[in-house]
């Protein structure tokens, strides 16, 4: 019999490669969305919901008989405070209580953040956090769980690629001393811990980092010299003070809320720049499933790298 899950965030960057590997695991995707289904999914088989997280009738077509949800959906950038908790903490609690209250419910898998771990940094990862309890308060009705990747890359990402034009350019802005340390994983072996995450009986209320395998992560520095490295030219690394990035991150929040178009770097994101430790532990999740990462940072970078030439972003 075919399985059947409910998928919100289709059309986002993880999105996008998670159809895939569903529909190649055998699931039967259904999946919601705000715009017309996207031309590139045309051969595959899924049933588009139109509708969002604030329409209660939308979400109960879309998960109604649906054996699982993978909850993928998030905004990364908002106005303010009520934005994120709007999209990332009230949208999960919608979708939840319509998923909860079916007389069978479906496993539910939320696709949080590292940033969960510090909520007191910014309001993106405050409402992250704030995610994960609402499934919690939520445990005697579902079985769920909720996974927390690392900074997230691969081909078809647009939020890395900063990093790469000024590897390319030879100019690598440092956050402080960029000392501070990162875990990576590469979008096809996130959609795979998710997968194999999905297919696996693990106990409910499970919170699982997902990562490369590297411990303890990478520098920015080291990041910068690997792709130095398939570029064929030294980065020259210049340091930005703390006071200089929070400048501009609050004279963005500003011009943010005057022309009501969110801006990626504000103060929250400055914060979360600045913090020194987002390296991730994978081991939990390794143990307690088939799962294992093979794409390295050194390989991910580089076919992510070749993407971005094809796609002449670089």
């Amino acid at each position: 019999m075919a399985r059947t899950v409910a998928l919100t965030g289709a059309t986002g960057f993880v999105g996008g490669h998670l159809i895939r590997s569903l529909t190649e695991a055998g699931w039967t995707v259904r999946a919601l969305t705000r715009r017309p289904a996207p031309a590139s999914s045309s051969s595959l088989d899924i049933s588009w919901i139109r509708g969002n997280l604030e329409d209660t009738e939308a979400l109960t077509e879309l998960v109604t008989g649906a054996d699982a949800v993978i909850h993928c959906a998030a905004s990364i950038k908002a106005l303010d405070t009520a934005g994120f908790f709007r999209d990332n903490a009230e949208g999960t609690e919608r979708l939840a209580n319509v998923a909860s209250s079916l007389e069978t419910p479906p496993r539910f898998l939320y696709v949080s953040s590292v940033a969960a771990r510090h909520p007191e940094i910014s309001d993106y990862a405050a409402s992250k956090r704030a995610g994960e309890e609402i499934l919690g308060r939520l445990s005697d009705r579902m079985s769920w769980v909720a996974i927390r990747p690392g900074a997230v890359y691969g081909p078809g990402d647009k939020e890395t690629l900063t990093m790469f034009k000024m590897a390319a350019a030879r100019f690598a802005a440092l956050p402080g001393k960029g000392t501070g340390r990162v875990s990576l994983i590469h979008v096809s072996d996130l959609v795979s811990a998710i997968v194999t995450l999905l297919e696996t009986d693990v106990e409910s209320g499970g919170i699982f980092e997902v990562d490369d395998g590297q411990a303890g992560g990478y520098t920015l520095r080291s990041l910068y010299d690997t792709l130095g490295g398939h570029l064929e030219r030294r980065a020259v690394y210049v340091p930005v003070p703390r006071s200089l990035m929070s400048f501009v991150g609050y004279c963005n929040s500003a011009l943010a809320k005057l022309t009501r178009r969110p801006a990626m770097l504000g103060p929250g994101k400055v914060r979360e720049i600045y913090h020194d430790d987002w390296a991730t532990d994978s081991g939990p999740l390794q143990r307690a499933t088939t799962w294992r990462p093979k794409i390295a940072a050194k390989e991910g970078l580089k076919s992510t790298l070749s993407w971005y030439k094809s796609q002449r972003l670089l």
